[in-house]
């Protein structure tokens, strides 16, 4: 997830240029528990024969990956990503000779939609402590990660924080959509960007506001347009687009509309920075995923299989590639590296790149496709 010099940070955000525009995409995954599958035994594998899962995304194409960052994780996988951890794995990725995009989750565990919640070092900060905390917190995270040679080209202020983040400071959903509340976000925002800046010292370093609303025209534009009252001083925009939960059976229509839409109004680069799709289905139904107990829809005349994963993935490529002006930066594929081993069985292997035997799935052919 640039003899005419050009800018260092353009440089840094990847290798392949996209045909139709010229703009370079960044490709790959969130492999954030990929060192611990392996240290509970998981192995990947091209036909049968183990190989080095981070050779095997970079021989199919990739050429960027996605890490999250928990504060203080308690250890147990998937919580796994505390700093020591993700700087390590990081170092992986960079010596593999690709970029890295760095997710700051600012919470000890999950934070999503539905959880942002703060650490519990900081849950008896006041506000102004917490802002100080947030600054200091992500300009050490980087100068740590620069420092050991894991220095990433991206890093996001907060992981799909459409409701807010750090609850209930920076709270902006439900009834907690006030000016103060906005403001208040928009102050913790800053105070990311600021210490992912300083901590990048000489480094370039691109910072991006992360929302789950991929399909969202209305919800999409009111939130950037709140940001933008207050001043947060970001680069990048981040969409999540799971077509069961974003595209209302549209298939990729929705994403395609939201693209432009933002595009024009704001004019920054954007990334879909979370998808998947199944390999395999997860029930008798091959035209809809099952999850949590509900059946939700998949795209239309593409049910579970393998080489519909690989058709997904070449749309959703070539969706990003196509967006307007060029503005269409990158594709993440979360999870690609769920597989069970011995002692640790992740789930979600129905979505990921490789089989439940490590075998990489065709899937992954799509990213060497949009070279």
């Amino acid at each position: 997830m640039k003899p005419i010099l050009l800018p260092a940070s353009i440089v840094l955000l990847g290798c392949w240029l996209s045909a139709d525009t010229g703009q370079r995409l960044l490709k790959g995954g969130d492999i954030s528990i990929l060192q611990a599958i392996e240290d509970h035994g998981g192995v990947y594998k091209v036909d049968g024969k183990p190989a080095d899962p981070l050779k095997i995304f970079k021989d199919h194409g990739c050429n960027a990956m996605r890490l999250r960052l928990f504060h203080s994780p308690n250890g147990t996988s998937p919580l796994v990503n505390d700093l020591a951890y993700t700087v390590a794995l990081g170092a992986r990725i960079r010596r593999a000779g690709m970029e890295l995009l760095l997710d700051i989750h600012y919470s000890d565990t999950w934070a999503d939609p539905s959880h942002q919640w703060k650490p519990k070092a900081w849950e008896q900060l006041s506000f102004e402590e917490l802002e100080q905390a947030v600054y200091q917190y992500t300009r050490d995270a980087i100068q740590q990660m620069r420092e050991a040679g894991a220095m990433p080209s991206i890093v996001q202020i907060g992981n799909e924080i459409g409701p807010g983040m750090l609850w209930d400071s920076g709270r902006v959903g439900g009834s907690f959509n006030t000016p103060q509340q906005w403001q208040q976000l928009g102050r913790l925002l800053n105070a990311g960007i600021r210490g992912a800046r300083d901590g990048a010292g000489d480094e370039s370093i691109r910072t991006m506001i992360h929302v789950q609303m991929g399909g969202d025209v209305p919800k999409t534009r009111q939130y950037f347009e709140n940001i933008e009252k207050e001043r947060v001083d970001y680069d990048l925009i981040g969409l999540s687009y799971y077509p069961w939960w974003h595209s209302d059976g549209r298939g990729l229509d929705p994403l395609r509309e939201n693209l432009a839409a933002i595009i024009e109004r704001f004019d920054k680069d954007v990334m879909v920075v979370e998808t998947a799709y199944p390999w395999i289905a997860n029930n008798p139904d091959a035209t809809q995923l099952l999850h949590k107990g509900q059946l939700r829809p998949l795209v239309p005349g593409l049910p579970a299989s393998r080489s519909n994963q690989k058709a997904f993935l070449e749309r959703i490529l070539k969706t990003v590639r196509q967006a307007p002006d060029g503005r269409g930066l990158g594709v993440f594929y979360w999870a690609p590296e769920y597989i069970p081993s011995d002692t640790l069985k992740p789930g979600r292997a129905h979505l990921s790149l490789f089989d439940e035997e490590g075998n990489v799935l065709p899937g992954m052919a799509a990213f060497l496709e949009e070279n």
